[in-house]
């Protein structure tokens, strides 16, 4: 019976005395080492060992002889001299002495496997490194809430450590400052249920927080168990921010068509009844009699000349005359204007203009009437109390397209802006101030100013409290 399986059984099986000769051999010792039988029995034993592991094999042998059983990989050589790795086991075999008599070895060819686990080797690699650089945060957890893998961009977006000070580590830490929806979401993982959160707040505590899509894949084994879930984590902040600007964009240059023809239709009849009014207040005033009421009424038409005016300048921006300016000399200019002016009694001004600005070409009066809104808007909100007004420049480059640009910050201390009223900031007419102290058009031109010079204009709050105007315009040689 053993007879027959040692010669039927596709391993190779040895059996050699202690002088190391062989003296059995199977069919698949024949085969996988390019001998005949015969040719094998007689041969020493580590005549079939690669060249490297003979010195290991001989100190394996002599183990061997001590009756100790042995077994590991080792290089095996065929007749050809091709070499092919080979998973040994050797056992003494004793006789009624106790002596070792025989030892018998069993082999097996891990070609095809060693060929397996260097493409399985590969692949985790290969994964390993997408993972490790993808731009998408991507981090799993087992069924104990424990991290168990987690890549960098998943740490850059929590604001951690390094990915693997987290390995082994409780999800619980970083729970603790997540929006609770995000939660949620990965909690019904750990159930079964595929998750998907779109654009919501990270932290879920208010202005400067970012905003995240979340994705959860529960991960199942062979019995369709969950043992593990797999989160992936996308920081949308910048794409929202440019999603926001489109659709507010769409909704200015609408607008602005219809501002127009608005406009020009109220224009016509406005100027016919300023005459006749301007005229009954000058008889009026040949006559003796009072024109007090003619002229108050001049003074509001003038007020809706104004605002015919603003929306025809919104509408159809003028054209851009360039020329090369130094941006803080702009605004020092603007402040100069404004130095008198009674609501900056209370207000301080701090300066950090930044002194490497290069002169870039724009349209000066234009950028001026920017500075003039923003710098108004933030002594408005500071006029009760009074406050500091911070006015900062500095070079950067585009996160975007790599390239120079100038940023102008203007920060007050006031009460800052309420959330719902940021998303309508630009919107026309769409003021916060009391009825007859702003027409809400100011901000609205101000950015149809800076889109027209390639540039950005976007209002928030500081988290240090008051509201922050940020101006991005493009370094440019010519236009």
């Amino acid at each position: 019976m053993v007879q027959r399986f040692l010669e039927e059984t596709k391993d190779i099986v040895l059996a050699c005395n202690p002088e190391r000769k062989i003296t059995f051999a199977n069919e698949a010792a024949s085969i996988a080492l390019g001998y005949p039988i015969k040719k094998i029995i007689g041969r020493d034993l580590l005549d079939g060992v690669e060249e490297y592991s003979r010195f290991l094999s001989e100190g394996l042998f002599d183990q061997t002889l001590k009756n100790t059983y042995w077994h590991g990989e080792l290089l095996l050589r065929r007749a050809d001299d091709t070499v092919f790795p080979a998973y040994v086991s050797a056992s003494p075999i004793t006789g009624e002495s106790g002596n070792v008599e025989r030892v018998l070895v069993i082999a097996q060819d891990v070609t095809q496997r060693k060929k397996f686990e260097e493409q399985i080797r590969k692949n985790a690699e290969l994964a390993n490194s997408i993972i490790r650089i993808a731009p998408i945060g991507i981090f799993t957890l087992d069924m104990d809430r424990n991290f168990m893998a987690c890549n960098r961009a998943f740490t850059k977006i929590i604001g951690g450590r390094s990915p693997q000070s987290y390995i082994h580590k409780p999800f619980d830490e970083v729970a603790r400052k997540l929006n609770p929806e995000l939660i949620d979401a990965i909690e019904a993982g750990f159930e079964g249920a595929e998750t998907s959160v779109i654009n919501r707040p990270l932290m879920g505590t208010g202005p400067g927080d970012l905003t995240v899509s979340l994705i959860t894949v529960p991960l199942r084994d062979v019995s369709d168990k969950v043992e593990a879930v797999l989160v992936l984590i996308e920081n949308r902040t910048e794409l929202v921010k440019v999603e926001e600007q489109l659709l507010q964009a769409d909704k200015l240059a609408s607008t602005g068509f219809l501002a127009a023809g608005i406009a020009h239709e109220i224009n016509n009849p406005l100027a016919g009844i300023y005459t006749v009014i301007d005229t009954l207040a000058k008889r009026v005033r040949r006559e003796g009699g009072n024109e007090e009421p003619y002229q108050r009424i001049l003074t509001n038409l003038d007020r809706v000349k104004d605002i015919i005016k603003r929306l025809l300048d919104y509408a159809n921006p003028v054209s851009i005359h360039p020329r090369k300016a130094d941006i803080n000399a702009l605004i020092i200019q603007v402040m100069d204007f404004f130095k008198y002016h009674p609501i900056f009694r209370k207000i301080k001004v701090e300066w950090e203009l930044a002194d490497n600005l290069p002169e870039i070409v724009v349209d000066p009066k234009q950028l001026q009437q920017i500075f003039h809104n923003i710098i108004m808007n933030a002594a408005q909100a500071m006029k009760d109390k009074g406050g500091r007004l911070v006015i900062s420049t500095y070079l950067a480059e585009s996160e975007i397209e790599g390239k120079k640009i100038v940023i102008i910050k203007v920060r007050d201390t006031g009460p800052g802006i309420p959330e719902e009223n940021l998303r309508r900031i630009f919107d026309p007419f769409f003021t916060t101030k009391p009825p007859g102290e702003g027409t809400g058009l100011g901000l609205s031109v101000c950015y149809s100013i800076a889109k027209n010079h390639g540039g950005d204009l976007t209002v928030g709050n500081h988290p240090d409290g008051g509201a922050e105007v940020v101006l991005t315009i493009p370094v440019k040689k010519e236009y």
